[in-house]
């Protein structure tokens, strides 16, 4: 019997090969089909359905930059705000120094004797240095 099998694998030898290399490659067979039907045939069917994946796609990309367009234009308003605000104050403090300093003159004209008044430029750098921006605040 043994050396029935030495012939047989002797003389078929390249089939045997043959079949080996089909049974080894069924799984990637298998791999390739898949990607295949993915590739080619699911757009075929939805074509024929009309479905069409990317619409839908395409409908939750815009959704999601209508809602970035609001979040930004809700932003560049908060910003808009915040320069007016700041313009706002800043004109009073330029105005509330200049009237300290009138005052401050008229005091020393009649002999007044005035606590000292700190500048806005003074305050602020004591400020800052007590209270450093958060780094979510920095550029």
């Amino acid at each position: 019997m043994g050396s029935e099998w030495v012939t047989v694998v002797g003389a078929q030898w390249p089939w045997l090969i043959l079949v080996a290399a089909v049974i080894l490659g069924i799984p990637y067979a298998i791999k390739s089909a898949k990607a295949l039907r993915d590739f080619l045939w699911s757009p075929f069917v939805a074509h024929v359905r009309g479905i069409n994946p990317t619409d839908r796609e395409r409908a939750e990309i815009n959704a999601k930059i209508a809602d970035l367009e609001q979040q930004v234009q809700f932003l560049v308003e908060q910003v808009a705000e915040l320069r007016y605000r700041d313009r706002m104050y800043w004109a009073w403090v330029i105005e509330d120094q200049a009237y300290h300093r009138d005052v401050e003159l008229m005091a020393v004209e009649k002999g007044w004797d005035l606590p000292r008044h700190r500048s806005f430029d003074d305050f602020y750098d004591e400020w800052v240095s007590k209270h450093p921006a958060p780094k979510s605040y920095r550029t």
